[in-house]
């Protein structure tokens, strides 16, 4: 994990000036609270391991403000990803995300979610705001049709053929 000299003045400003020094060496999963909104990154973070870049808007919240980021997932040569924020509108805060009773289906070989057929997660995330509402839906994990063919057909060849 690297922190820039933003983030730096960020945490200064929220009042938690050694925030960066606490992650160093610790899983970013460990950052995320909810069970849903970690799934949700992990799948992100995974199609941006892929090769492609994840554009998606998120929230940034305190106690006290309700921020809007636009987050880049960007993929490093060395399999890494780099995570790289601008800040958006800020106001009073409301609560924060939690999980609601939708259902969010992700393919667990692509990361692609069950929303009108098979669509890239960020697409998702973008059309329908999921890191910008109240709620977070529940993360169920399947495999989509394409990653369900490929599989079947490196498993039994001869019944793909």
């Amino acid at each position: 994990m690297y922190a820039d000299g933003a983030f730096h003045r960020f945490a200064a400003a929220a009042g938690i000036p050694d925030l960066a020094d606490q992650w160093y060496g610790r899983s970013l999963w460990q950052s995320i609270g909810d069970d849903e909104l970690r799934a949700v990154f992990v799948a992100l973070v995974g199609r941006a391991r892929t090769g492609r870049r994840v554009h998606v808007s998120t929230r940034c919240d305190s106690p006290s403000l309700a921020r809007s980021v636009a987050m880049e997932i960007a993929p490093l040569a060395d399999g890494g990803v780099e995570f790289r924020c601008r800040l958006g509108r800020t106001r009073l805060m409301t609560p924060a995300l939690s999980s609601g009773s939708e259902l969010l289906r992700l393919c667990a070989w692509c990361y692609r979610a069950d929303r009108d057929g098979w669509r890239d997660i960020e697409d998702v995330v973008a059309d329908e705001h999921l890191l910008e509402r109240p709620t977070v839906p529940i993360v169920t994990h399947g495999i989509c049709d394409a990653c369900l063919a490929e599989t079947t057909a490196e498993l039994d060849p001869v019944a793909a053929a």
